[in-house]
């Protein structure tokens, strides 16, 4: 008997044990059995961290509508910054009015006694070159603007106001420029003949004199629509050259006037290889002889040209073409010496 009673002793002490410790102060501390609480508390760490990033924003961002600046600034119309001008013609001549880029020009271009309104712009392509438009507001109908964009784009032109005709009230606009390859370019905008519209007309060569370009037009310029507005085409013959005459417009386009272009008076031309053969103005017969030097002095672009001498006389040879090839007095013109070509 004494011996199951010693066991539950046993026993008993064994649970208070389990139930009870003491601190460092000898109290007995009991240790509470572990709640929900406690135990789920090493989960939720490693549970919380993951979610805590909201998943909304890598949606969010390809739907962003995109900014529209890329698209709108290669497509807007540079807008004028200065106000609209009278324009100002030469003072004396046929009526000759400078215009200038981004510049509105006030003048009446159809005659029927309102103002209009001139206007180039120019979008730039890259560097150094430009696409140009031309917008007329006429007096008469300032809704519906004309609007022409040339084709062809280039280096800074020139451009101006003319009167083609004086016989009747309207004007013409006439500009030029140099395109990407040097090559020349001229466009010309008038009223039609039945005053419906503007049409417009293009060719291959360069209003004005070169030096317009560079240096604009002198003070002491003088325009006669009897004349023609001044110009420059390139000839091949006996070299590259670029020589000037005159055009008008029409309603059939850009018309030369010149039967004849003149050289610059500063070329310098070549020395001879073999004699050329030359007829003056009265009809006689000159020879260039071999080593004297020649100057080309006018053309018609198509049957002679005309040459200086070293002593200044003037003799006219014969022009052919066959082919690539130009022919002066039946010979290739690149067996009398060293032609100065352009490229």
């Amino acid at each position: 008997m004494k011996k199951y009673f010693f066991l539950i002793l046993i026993l008993a002490a064994a649970l208070c044990f389990a139930a009870c410790s003491k601190n460092k102060h000898g109290e007995e501390v009991t240790t509470p059995a572990p709640t929900e609480q406690q135990a789920e508390a090493p989960t939720e760490a490693p549970t919380e961290a993951p979610t805590e990033e909201p998943t909304e924003v890598p949606t969010e961002a390809p739907t962003e509508e995109p900014s529209p600046e890329p698209t709108s600034v290669p497509t807007q119309t540079p807008i004028p910054t200065e106000v609209p001008v009278m324009a100002s013609p030469q003072p004396e001549g046929d009526y000759f009015a400078r215009v200038r880029t981004y510049q509105p020009v006030i003048v009446d271009m159809d005659g029927d006694g309102l103002d209009d309104i001139v206007l180039i712009t120019a979008n730039v392509k890259w560097e150094y070159y430009h696409a140009y438009t031309v917008i007329i507001t006429r007096g008469c109908d300032p809704d519906n603007p004309y609007v022409f964009e040339a084709d062809e784009h280039g280096n800074e032109l020139v451009a101006a106001i003319v009167d083609c005709d004086p016989s009747d009230a309207r004007k013409e606009l006439v500009f030029g420029f140099d395109m990407e390859d040097w090559d020349m370019v001229t466009y010309a905008v008038r009223l039609k003949d039945d005053g419906s519209e503007f049409e417009s007309f293009k060719s291959y060569f360069e209003a004005f004199d070169g030096d317009v370009y560079f240096n604009s037009f002198p003070v002491d310029f003088v325009y006669r629509a009897s004349e023609g507005i001044p110009m420059e085409t390139r000839t091949e013959i006996l070299g590259t050259y670029f020589v000037s005459g005159f055009f008008t417009v029409t309603a059939d386009g850009m018309e030369i006037l010149s039967t004849e272009f003149r050289h610059n008076p500063y070329e310098q031309g070549f020395v001879l290889e073999r004699k050329m053969e030359l007829k003056t103005e009265d009809g006689k017969t000159v020879i260039a002889e071999k080593g004297s030097r020649i100057i080309p002095y006018a053309t018609d672009l198509k049957t002679y040209v005309l040459v200086k001498l070293e002593d200044g006389t003037i003799g006219k040879a014969e022009v052919k073409f066959s082919g690539y090839n130009i022919l002066i007095n039946g010979i290739n013109q690149d067996d009398y010496g060293e032609i100065p070509y352009a490229d």
